[in-house]
């Protein structure tokens, strides 16, 4: 999905998780750009149950990285993870919603739940959470 990007085309992720002691909601934007890929986005909102209101993280925007290819094929292999997913067990619940776009017409568009906490230890995989963190710390 990722890796079949052409220009003017792009795909837009709303991530949002929530479990026990977190809850995280993530919006990005993935256009291909040269030989890779630009990831733009912003974080809404962050917080722990346990932090007051009042410190809890605000809307912020995240730092502009440059993806791969090896990036983009570990995204694909997410994105095709989630297409399977059958089964919960976990106590986090990750909604993923995915636009594939053609300049501003949505071509495709799907959403997926995730309640089985399979992705997280997984190197093949490049979650949205790995993502976010990346853009976090990357000027």
């Amino acid at each position: 999905m990722v890796s079949k990007l052409t220009p003017g085309q792009s795909i837009e992720v709303q991530f949002q998780s929530s479990g026990c002691f977190h809850y995280a909601k993530h919006h990005l934007k993935i256009i291909p750009q040269g030989d890779g890929y630009l990831a733009t986005g912003t974080s809404p909102q962050t917080s722990s149950p346990r932090q007051p209101k009042n410190e809890r993280a605000k809307a912020s925007k995240l730092h502009d990285i440059r993806l791969t290819q090896s990036d983009a094929v570990k995204l694909d292999r997410l994105f095709e993870f989630y297409r399977h997913v059958r089964a919960g067990g976990c106590t986090t619940s990750d909604t993923i919603s995915l636009q594939v776009k053609s300049g501003t017409k949505t071509v495709s568009q799907a959403t997926f739940k995730d309640e089985t906490c399979d992705t997280y230890d997984r190197p093949e995989l490049l979650t949205i959470p790995k993502l976010v963190s990346r853009m976090q710390t990357n000027p």
